[in-house]
C-alpha cells in the first residue's frame, strides 16, 4: 500500500511543449503590444466583473428552470432600457450605466470620475446621521456643506446659472433622507 502512494505522489518531470498556446502566440506579443499598448495600460475589470449580472439575475430566480427565468428577466431589463432612452433626452450616451444602476451590479464606466449605485433600499436620516457622527471632524457643519456641495450640481443638472454664495440655504432634502450604498467606483485615471 505504501508503494503505491510513494508511486502516485512522485513528481513526473515535464518537458518543454512548443505546442502550448502561451509559446504559440509568442510571435504575435509583439505587434499585439503596438496595437493595443501595454498589458498595464488597459484594464480586464469590465470583463471580469461582468459575471455579476447573471449572479444578480440568478438571486431573483425560484432556482428552478431558472435559464428561462434568467432570460426573461434579462429581456426585461432591455426593454426598460429602451422605454428609457425614448422618454429621456440622453438616455442614450447612458443607456449602459442604467443597464446596471443597482448596487450589485455597478458598471464600470470610464468616461465619469465616479459611479455611485442609485438605489434607495437603505434610508438615512441625515439629522440622525449628523448626531450620531458629532464628535467626528468631517461632521463640523456637515449639512451647511453638504447643501453647498450639491447646490451647482442640481443647478448643472436643470440648466441653470450658479446664484450667490448664500443660495445654499435654498437646498432642501426631502423626508430629510440620504441613502447608504455598499459599493462606490472611483476612476482615478483620467
Amino acid at each position: 500500500m505504501t508503494s503505491d502512494v510513494a508511486k502516485s505522489t512522485k513528481k513526473h518531470p515535464k518537458s518543454f511543449n512548443l505546442a502550448t498556446y502561451k509559446f504559440h502566440a509568442l510571435a504575435d506579443y509583439a505587434s499585439t503590444i503596438r496595437q493595443f499598448g501595454t498589458s498595464d495600460s488597459y484594464s480586464t475589470e469590465p470583463g471580469e466583473l461582468e459575471h455579476r449580472s447573471p449572479k444578480a439575475r440568478y438571486r431573483r430566480t425560484s432556482r428552478k428552470d431558472y435559464v428561462k427565468q434568467i432570460a426573461r428577466i434579462e429581456r426585461r431589463q432591455a426593454y426598460l432600457r429602451r422605454i428609457r432612452a425614448r422618454i429621456t433626452p440622453t438616455a442614450g450616451a447612458i443607456t449602459s450605466q442604467l443597464a446596471n444602476d443597482d448596487d450589485d451590479n455597478p458598471a464600470p464606466e470610464f468616461t465619469v470620475h465616479h459611479k455611485i449605485g442609485k438605489s434607495e433600499n437603505k434610508p438615512l436620516s441625515i439629522a440622525l446621521f449628523y448626531n450620531d457622527n458629532i464628535g467626528d471632524p468631517a461632521s463640523k457643519d456637515f449639512i451647511r456643506r453638504l447643501k453647498a456641495h450639491l447646490l451647482p450640481r442640481i443647478r448643472a443638472m436643470l440648466g441653470f446659472e450658479l446664484g450667490g454664495e448664500g443660495d445654499w440655504q435654498r437646498v432642501t432634502f426631502h423626508r430629510d433622507r440620504m441613502y447608504s450604498h455598499r459599493t462606490m467606483r472611483v476612476n482615478f485615471t483620467r
